[in-house]
């Protein structure tokens, strides 16, 4: 009889290299999470329900798809930076103050200090943005002077509006990053590393176990044909090296090995006249089978400023104290809406 093969012990670790190599190589290439999709873009995935109360278009500007973009840049920007920017559409706003009308769109919305207003008069040719004060952080000079730019240009308010909120997405970014969602990002990334090395692990027990079950039955099979005989013409080749002959392991096991067990007779055929059927083949029984002030300031007192202007024309206003209070809450670097800007409720 030939003595194993060597060949064996190869191709069983060739197996194994091959089997652990596969599973780290998909650990490798499994995305991080969802949240890397938005290294380059918004997160499409995120619920838009809660934010159509940030949107009001009373001058029918906004198409079907212009509305959903808008709120996908809200659903964003407050998962990332406990943000939003609200907008109002009218047609005319009959000559009232634009920008005590934004404080009572505001406060109905329930606005904090780091959310933002737009209002748009489309019959007017008039727009006015209005933010809280953690919100004015973020807007200098240039930033004013590029929001102005896309909300004055000649065309339609709908594409304007959208223009708006793809620059103020920049703006975001510029100051913040990801936020909330880049943070979000470094802890999946450690968690899934984590995730990649239990799962490695894992996987070796599991192979471990198998190839001693393996071991123990090569192994038992040998000793049944080779014990008792003084000079074996075959040498035992472990699976593992450290269980080879004159281990502890292979000594514990070289004993006698049990008697067979005595022949049975076989049971006796069932006859035509009855017995068992077990109803395969058709034959016998089948078997069974936020309110209060926006600003700092009561609805329609005092003055901040703001910016606004025409449609097709120049910005101004300048820039403003004061700031929002009340619904969601203020500062750029809380844990909670109440923290504001960069938290997260």
């Amino acid at each position: 009889m030939k003595k194993y093969d060597k060949s064996y012990y190869a191709g069983i670790v060739v197996l194994i290299a091959s089997i652990l190599a596969a599973i780290l190589l998909g650990q490798a290439r499994k995305p991080i999470s969802a949240d890397v999709s938005m290294a380059d873009g918004l997160d499409a995935s995120l619920s838009l329900s809660g934010f159509t109360r940030y949107l009001r278009d009373d001058a029918g500007v906004l198409d079907e798809d212009q509305e959903k973009a808008i709120c996908t840049y809200n659903a964003n920007w407050d998962y990332r930076y406990n943000s939003v920017a609200a907008v109002v559409t009218v047609d005319t706003v009959n000559g009232a103050s634009m920008e005590n009308l934004t404080y009572q769109w505001a406060n109905d919305m329930g606005l904090g200090e780091g959310d933002a207003i737009l209002l748009v008069a489309v019959d007017d040719g008039q727009y006015y943005l209005n933010y809280g004060n953690d919100f004015a952080t973020i807007i200098t000079s240039a930033v004013y002077s590029d929001l102005g730019a896309e909300l004055g240009r000649q065309g339609l308010a709908g594409e304007n509006i959208v223009n708006f909120y793809t620059a103020l997405d920049g703006v975001y970014r510029a100051n913040f990053g990801l936020g909330n969602a880049e943070r979000r990002l470094d802890m999946d990334t450690v968690g899934d590393g984590v995730l990649a090395v239990g799962f490695a692990v894992l996987v070796l027990v599991v192979i471990f176990i198998l190839l001693s079950a393996i071991e123990r039955s090569r192994f038992n099979a040998y000793r049944t044909r080779w014990y008792g005989v003084a000079a074996p013409s075959v040498v035992y080749r472990p699976v593992f090296f450290w269980h080879g002959p004159g281990s502890w392991w292979y000594r514990r096991r070289w004993v006698a090995p049990p008697p067979s067990p005595p022949h049975s007779p076989p049971p006796p055929s069932a006859g035509s006249g009855g017995g068992f059927t077990s109803g395969f083949g058709g034959a016998g029984a089948k078997p069974s089978r936020g309110g209060g002030t926006f600003g700092g300031r009561p609805t329609g007192t005092g003055t901040r400023g703001g910016f606004g202007g025409s449609f097709g024309g120049s910005h101004g206003g300048g820039f403003r104290g004061g700031g929002f209070s009340g619904g969601r809450g203020g500062g750029f670097h809380g844990g909670s809406r109440g923290g504001g800007f960069g938290g997260r409720r």
